[in-house]
């Protein structure tokens, strides 16, 4: 699933119509259902903790996955989709990025990249995308 500035969400920050709210009740509802009856490897694993933010703050791994409902929801339903646009503003996280204008060049040039290719589904932009990717300055050893 290849996501962009106009079909992520952050935070479950969402104002939507009824019909939204369906389907994310929908699949939410399915998701508890899974990792709630505790019984398969895959619920066992996503119900784990894992550090967030810092080492000493611990969450269920499954947190993250239900962040990403509305993506899923955006993507699979096709939805019209407004986002306020801070590309220009927002704090590059510098715990993976160098903090710099080629930096937050980059990642706006990886984001237009993946719009273009999910708007026209033309393979060239997503190996764009991958190429403009790997030049983006890091501050971490992958």
């Amino acid at each position: 699933m290849v996501t962009h500035s106009l079909s992520t969400v952050f935070g479950n920050f969402v104002v939507a119509k009824p019909n939204y709210w369906i389907k994310w009740l929908i699949l939410a509802d399915l998701f508890f259902d899974i990792v709630e009856q505790n019984k398969t490897e895959f619920a066992n694993l996503i119900n784990k903790q894992t550090s967030y933010g810092s080492k000493f703050v611990q969450v269920p791994i499954k947190t993250f996955i239900q962040e990403r409902f509305p993506s899923i929801i955006f993507l699979k339903e096709n939805l019209k989709v407004s986002a306020l646009n801070l590309s220009e503003n927002t704090p590059i996280y510098h715990r993976i990025f160098k903090e710099n204008e080629l930096t937050r060049s980059l990642l706006q040039k990886c984001d237009s990249l993946k719009i273009k290719y999910c708007t026209t589904g033309e393979k060239k932009f997503l190996d764009m995308y991958n190429k403009t990717k790997k030049l983006i300055p890091i501050n971490i050893s992958v």
